[in-house]
């Protein structure tokens, strides 16, 4: 996959570390040289300058690219990014780094597919309380879902379970059995144990 990054702080260059170590194909751009010595050591290209001058996008091999992660320290300079990627040059995948849940919900009325660093620390500190309820609603990729960790006491909690998956409004993503994570196929119901999790994701309706 071919990945222009925008943007060359932490975030940005993490992801780029990690997208090398993937074997994608990574372009990074920044306006400050100096952050783009932090992946000289990568396979990648680097280009300094304004990330929304197209002239520098077309260096970064814009209209080829299957992605562009945008994640400036400037929401704005990530948003006027994005669109420039989605709408001039059609890039099939462009995604924005937000900073603020409200900015966010915005963002993906908008249809940008958004992430957001603060949602997701204060979701996983929430997780961590046990602050949240044992079914949990997320954005992903546009499409709304809903995560739950079902607590099952024995084989006609876990039937009932599964026949809402077989029914086709929940995927099974696996069991946990005691601190370790089963995969749906070496999960049976038959030999559910007592304080098994499923772990379920709801799909709303009408979507994916």
């Amino acid at each position: 996959m071919q990945v222009i990054v925008i943007g060359c702080g932490r975030v940005g260059a993490t992801l780029a570390h990690e997208l090398v170590r993937l074997e994608h194909d990574v372009v990074v751009i920044d306006e400050d040289a100096r952050l783009l010595e932090s992946v000289a050591d990568l396979d990648c290209v680097t280009i300094a300058g304004v990330p929304i001058d197209q002239e520098v996008l077309r260096r970064g091999g814009i209209e080829t690219a299957d992605a562009v992660c945008c994640c400036t320290p400037s929401e704005n300079m990530n948003v006027m990014a994005a669109e420039i990627a989605r709408s001039l040059f059609q890039v099939p995948r462009v995604l924005v780094r937000s900073y603020t849940p409200w900015n966010a919900a915005t963002l993906r009325e908008l249809n940008f597919h958004t992430v957001s660093g603060t949602e997701i620390v204060v979701e996983r500190m929430l997780q961590e309380l046990g602050a949240r309820p044992d079914s949990v609603a997320y954005t992903l990729f546009g499409h709304a879902v809903r995560f739950q960790e079902l607590a099952v006491a024995g084989c006609r909690e876990a039937r009932e379970a599964l026949a809402v998956v077989r029914r086709g409004t929940a995927v099974l993503l696996g069991c946990v059995r005691a601190g370790v994570l089963l995969p749906p196929d070496d999960f049976d119901a038959a030999h559910v144990e007592s304080g098994d999790r499923l772990i379920l994701m709801h799909i709303a309706a009408g979507e994916l």
